[in-house]
């Protein structure tokens, strides 16, 4: 498995090879502000990207969202809600300006706690979503668009936390490739308990297996976290788990949308027997 702690990743770069569709554009544009806002409330507020932003700056996905995936480093308190409003709101701004985005506005416009109707502190599995407001261009043309943030709480303790430098010595801190396959796993285990469809998972595995190599100990690696990420959640896998023909038949179901995602539309049998392939060659018979 390749070593991408501490990784460059030119951001500024990826915004303006967006520039031929205007919309996607500024929507890049605040994702810019925003990840530059959530790298400057470490390590008070540690927030670590996940999701398909960070499969599209690290690891080359074309299937990349404009929702910004997180995982919060701290507990969700009473009244975090207002807390994570105060201190990210004072951060976009002072983060547009740093990055030149002249006569931009951008601010947080509300705060959700999920899941809705429950006492943060009382939710076995506590969230946030946070919309993001940006306003930008000249006087009269001034548009405006959003970014959605989705924080989660009370997550088992990441394997490791890589670092990327996002440009001008700004970090920010991410889930490692090994908590990235971990939670897939786990999150396409869940889909029947939660009555959910994750294809997306299945087309990110695809990518992330067919791209890296893996030996036996991050395999370990792997079968470990995502086991500690399962019990998290009530599930106990095992190594007939992928098995079930309701995971499947959930994912295949909607793979027709992934072609709205990313432009092409992959084979499903080829990608969901590679991921169930590699699922089944984990070390199971060393772990406990």
């Amino acid at each position: 498995m390749p070593d991408i702690t501490s990784q460059f990743v030119d951001v500024a770069a990826w915004v303006d090879s967006n520039r031929t569709d205007p919309v996607a554009h500024r929507r890049r544009q605040a994702q810019h502000i925003v990840l530059n806002a959530i790298a400057a409330l470490h390590p008070s507020y540690s927030l670590y990207l996940k999701g398909g932003l960070l499969l599209g700056l690290i690891h080359q996905s074309p299937r990349m969202t404009i929702d910004v995936d997180l995982t919060a480093g701290f507990p969700a308190r009473a009244h975090i809600d207002k807390t994570v409003h105060e201190v990210l709101n004072d951060a976009l701004q002072p983060a547009a300006d740093r990055l030149g985005y002249v006569g931009a506005q951008v601010e947080v416009e509300r705060v959700q706690t999920r899941p809705r109707g429950i006492d943060i502190e009382e939710a076995d599995f506590p969230a946030l979503r946070i919309w993001i407001l940006y306003v930008s261009g000249p006087a009269g043309r001034r548009k405006k668009d959003r970014v959605r943030l989705d924080v989660s709480f009370s997550e088992p303790a990441l394997h490791r936390a890589d670092v990327i430098d996002i440009g001008n010595g700004i970090e920010l801190h991410t889930y490692s490739l090994v908590d990235v396959i971990a939670e897939k796993y786990r999150a396409l285990l869940q889909q029947v308990v939660r009555r959910r469809t994750r294809r997306q998972d299945v087309y990110d595995l695809d990518h992330l297996l067919a791209r890296y190599s893996y030996d036996i100990a991050t395999r370990r690696e792997i079968l470990m976290t995502m086991r500690d990420k399962c019990r998290a959640r009530r599930i106990e896998a095992d190594v007939h788990s992928l098995d079930d023909p309701e995971i499947r038949s959930r994912v295949e179901g909607e793979w027709e949308k992934i072609a709205l995602e990313t432009g092409a539309l992959p084979a499903f049998d080829q990608c969901f027997e590679a991921v169930r392939r590699f699922y089944r060659a984990l070390p199971w018979d060393e772990s406990g």
